[in-house]
């Protein structure tokens, strides 16, 4: 009980980096997820919402083979 985490200054930082480009990525998202349905309705949403799933699953792979 009452334990602190210490943690140094860089992690910190680097935490605030993660969390700021996590919010950015997903306001463009939603943004271009937005755009997709109001020019092609839900037929441009779910090939938009394929597309960025196929991408992450791609970068994700990409990332364990180094």
């Amino acid at each position: 009980m009452g334990r602190k985490l210490h943690l140094p200054i860089a992690a910190l930082r680097l935490n605030t980096v993660f969390m700021a480009t996590m919010l950015l990525g997903g306001a463009v998202g939603a943004g271009v997820g937005g755009a997709a349905y109001a020019a092609w309705g839900w037929t441009g949403a779910c090939v938009f919402g394929a597309i960025s799933a196929g991408l992450a699953l791609l970068l994700s792979r990409r990332s364990d083979a180094h």
